[in-house]
């Protein structure tokens, strides 16, 4: 769940300065199964294999200011988003990778 992963990663700010945390995440549409079709499927998918998605950001346009948003919350820095497809306005990002530091 988001508490879980946000409360790891808090401890990790407390890391010494210039540590560096790497992370890759879903949508929460993923997550959710909500939005495209291939959402839903994806969620049935990972559940019937005993790996439920339980933890997504938020990932419509812009996608690199909700990930600055929830690490600088958490304490971090953002350093770096990439995503898995072009930033588009009608659509929300399927996955992406982050990269945060210690400041």
């Amino acid at each position: 769940p988001r508490e879980v992963v946000s409360a790891t990663l808090r401890d990790m700010s407390r890391c010494g300065r210039g540590s560096v945390v790497a992370l890759d995440y879903f949508s929460r549409e993923v997550v959710q199964g909500t939005g495209l079709a291939e959402n839903a499927l994806l969620k049935r998918v990972v559940t019937k294999l005993g790996e439920p998605f339980d933890f997504g950001l938020e990932m419509s346009p812009p996608a690199r200011q909700h990930a600055a948003e929830w690490v600088a919350d958490i304490g971090l820095q953002l350093e770096e988003v990439a995503t898995m497809r072009p930033e588009r306005a009608e659509r929300s990002q399927f996955s992406g990778v982050l990269i945060a530091s210690v400041q």
